[in-house]
């Protein structure tokens, strides 16, 4: 499960823009046949550009805002805590 709410876009111009939304993500990692619970709480904060007349993610960083739970480092993503 994967919930995306409070969309909120903070800078814009032509061509690029910024923003944020908050997320909650719970699920099961499969690692090595064991099954590990995660859950997280936390915001994206994204970066967008706008080519060829359409809009694009350029960057996507998760911050946390309460340490994860069972999320290990799964495929090079790590998380981090943000005092924001």
């Amino acid at each position: 499960m994967h919930i995306c709410a409070n969309h909120l876009i903070s800078r814009f111009s032509e061509s690029a823009a910024s923003g944020t939304c908050h997320v909650l993500a719970e699920g099961i990692f499969n690692i090595d046949g064991a099954q590990q619970p995660f859950r997280i709480f936390g915001y994206y904060d994204d970066c967008y550009e706008k080519a060829g007349g359409r809009w694009h993610f350029k960057s996507r960083v998760l911050k946390l805002l309460v340490p994860s739970q069972g999320a290990p480092t799964v495929g090079g993503i790590t998380y981090g805590i943000t005092a924001d």
